[in-house]
């Protein structure tokens, strides 16, 4: 592999460092699949080798190594397997959709739902604690009118159900 870049013939500086040629020479590239160290090392060998190979061998088994392969072996194809594998590829793809529409179907359904219920729930909840503290402060109203009378706090704590430190904290009118 020779990487070259232009260069001013005078000052035998480089002139232009952003642009680099490279070239890989394959009859030269002589290393074994089991030597192969990068990244370069191991494309170039994938270039050279591809006729020939039948399976990925260990040291090409990273996902952008395979996926070329599977490139090839699409573009090794006859016409009629071709087609054949256009027509599989459209009924797995028509597949997947129905799936995923049925799957986002019925997660848009069941959110439908369960806001419904939580709504419902929710709002359940919502007039029990309202009449509770409705409640409360009817028990509370009567306590203070009660007190306002002079009436016994223990005698308003069994009458109200209230208890007797909570009616000595009740502010008085």
């Amino acid at each position: 592999m020779r990487r070259v870049q232009l260069l001013d013939t005078e000052t035998k500086q480089t002139f232009y460092d952003k642009l680099t040629f490279v070239y890989i020479e394959l009859p030269k590239f002589q290393l074994a699949a089991e030597e192969l160290a990068t990244e370069a090392d191991k494309w170039i060998y994938l270039l050279k080798y591809m006729p020939e190979l039948q399976d990925i061998p260990a040291e090409l088994q990273a996902e952008t190594f395979t996926h070329a392969f599977e490139i090839a072996r699409e573009t090794a194809l006859n016409e009629e397997e071709r087609w054949q594998y256009e027509v599989s590829l459209k009924q797995a793809r028509d597949a997947y959709a129905t799936v995923e529409s049925a799957r986002i179907k019925a997660m848009e359904e069941g959110l439908q739902q369960g806001l419904e219920e939580g709504l419902q729930q929710g709002l359940q909840q919502g007039l029990e604690q309202g009449l509770e503290q409705g409640r409360r402060l009817e028990q509370e109203q009567i306590a203070r009118a009660m007190l306002a009378r002079g009436l016994a706090v223990a005698l308003i704590s069994e009458l109200t159900g209230l208890p007797e430190d909570e009616i000595n904290a009740l502010p008085r009118d």
